[in-house]
């Protein structure tokens, strides 16, 4: 019985598949796929390049600020920056 079931699904897909609408639908299906798979690695590739760009910037910004600060008041100026950070948390 499962033998004459699977063969006779064999049978039907064989006879769809013959027909052009069926192509066309599967071959639509696979490119638009594919499409998006496309836009989202883009979409993720640029916002990734965004983010590191922003991160470059103010750690360069943090470099040349703390870097322009005597060694001598450096804890005291890194304590005062990271106080003001946590105020501005939600």
């Amino acid at each position: 019985m499962r033998k004459t079931t699977s063969l006779t699904q064999t049978v039907a897909f064989a006879r769809r598949w013959h027909s052009t609408s069926v192509r066309l639908l599967l071959l639509h299906a696979a490119i638009f796929s594919l499409s998006v798979m496309v836009l989202l690695g883009l979409i993720g590739w640029a916002v990734t390049g965004n983010m590191e760009r922003q991160t470059d910037a103010i750690m360069n910004w943090q470099l040349v600020y703390f870097d322009s600060v005597a060694d001598s008041d450096l804890s005291t100026v890194i304590r005062m920056r990271l106080e003001r950070e946590r105020m501005h948390t939600n």
